[in-house]
């Protein structure tokens, strides 16, 4: 039994989308090497991004001290928080309006996932379901092309001690042609060129299929 230690830098629902692609690749006879190799590179195309309704608990525990809770909240104060690449739960921003909550989150899915060719999404919600409903069909509002089940699941207590009752939360995973530049180490101008030179490759493939009657006269 071959085992390799691999660090998602993720938690809750990407890394949960991380552990059923894999499983898929190995129902589809991909080898061990190439599973490891896509989950190594696959956890930078997946993140949360998610709001606390109160910063009591993260205080509680010691993750902030109490001078921020206490300012926080006396300004009302709503973070949005997500996973930098370190695997750190870190402020992506902060609101003071909870209308915003919601827009903002998607927001800032959509400008991570721009570009996508495959795309899963799944809500999280701790004692907050009502809130996850609205932000679930938000979400299929925001993604009129994305027609899967988007799940709403409920974030583990292990988790939740940390950041208390009424969490939301939207996670991502996707995939996008992009890979390609990045493999290759190609700047923009470089990458362009690329994919230029391969769809009129392509182009040519498929107009030297087409029978030559179907072509105007003069070709």
């Amino acid at each position: 039994l071959e085992v390799v230690v691999f660090d998602s830098h993720r938690a809750a629902v990407p890394q949960g989308f991380l552990a059923i692609e894999a499983a898929k690749k190995i129902i589809a006879g991909v080898s061990f090497e190439d599973i490891v190799a896509y989950v190594n590179s696959q956890w930078k195309k997946t993140g949360i991004c998610a709001a606390l309704d109160t910063l009591q608990y993260l205080a509680q525990n010691g993750r902030i001290g109490k001078a921020a809770n206490y300012v926080g909240s006396a300004l009302k104060i709503l973070p949005i928080l997500h996973l930098n690449d370190d695997g750190v739960v870190a402020p992506a921003t902060v609101l003071r309006n909870k209308a915003k909550i919601i827009p903002t989150i998607i927001n800032r899915i959509i400008n991570e996932t721009k570009g996508y060719t495959y795309l899963k999404l799944g809500v999280m919600q701790a004692d907050a379901y009502e809130a996850a409903e609205e932000l679930r069909e938000e979400v299929k509002k925001r993604f009129p092309d994305y027609h899967e089940e988007i799940r709403i699941d409920e974030f583990t207590p292990v988790m939740g001690a940390h950041t208390g009752p009424g969490l939301i939360g939207l996670g991502y995973l996707y995939e996008s042609l992009h890979f390609l530049r990045g493999k290759l180490e190609m700047s923009s101008a470089q990458y362009w060129i690329g994919m230029t030179f391969i769809l009129m490759v392509l182009f040519a493939y498929l107009l030297g299929s087409i029978p030559s009657g179907y072509l105007p006269g003069k070709w």
